[in-house]
């Protein structure tokens, strides 16, 4: 019970987004200027003067509304369902995720690196709504874990925005990735439930 407690206030104190039961209960997004998950072990800073909202009954990630009103951001954490660990074959399946739906899906590059130690792939790609063009840039990391009792993460950091908007959201979503920081598996009895 105590550990529980010295859990609640370490995320109270660093601004984290575990919901109280209240905010779950009323089904309400809470705001966030610092997402902490410590399920999947990871923080993000949100962009000064941007507003992450995380939904209800998540513990998957969040979302950032950029001023712009169309687009958006998000930040969300699974555990690796391809069925593979091999990190060609999970960024190909979260490809087809990101691409599902979209009209003209086209990957026009794509980086392959690491982010924070971990093997990353970043695409930028184009699509087709009914009124506009639409362009994409998606981060995935992927966490292999050393412990019997965890799935292996992938990290996605994904903008969606009109081509007309993108450079200025790219420089939000980049500011967003800078702000993306790892934390230990498991951190503990701490939830975002």
């Amino acid at each position: 019970m105590l550990k529980r407690i010295a859990a609640f206030i370490i995320i109270a104190f660093i601004g984290g987004s575990a919901l109280s039961k209240g905010t779950a209960e009323s089904g309400e997004e809470k705001p966030v200027t610092r997402y902490v998950n410590c399920d999947f072990g990871y923080v993000v800073q949100v962009p000064h003067k941007l507003i992450g909202r995380v939904p209800a009954y998540s513990s998957h990630g969040f979302r950032i509304d950029l001023p712009d009103g169309k687009s958006i951001i998000e930040i969300y954490n699974a555990f690796n369902m391809s069925e593979s660990t091999s990190f060609s074959d999970i960024v190909r399946y979260e490809l087809e995720l990101r691409a599902e739906g979209k009209a003209n899906w086209r990957i026009i590059n794509r980086r392959v690196g690491q982010t924070k130690g971990l093997e990353s792939t970043e695409i930028t790609a184009t699509y087709a709504s009914k009124t506009e063009a639409w362009k994409a840039e998606a981060l995935i990391v992927y966490r292999p874990t050393r412990t019997d009792d965890l799935g292996n993460i992938v990290y996605v950091l994904e903008l969606s925005s009109p081509a007309a908007l993108y450079d200025n959201a790219l420089e939000k979503f980049n500011e967003t990735v800078g702000g993306f920081q790892l934390t230990d598996l498991p951190r503990g009895p701490c939830s975002n439930h």
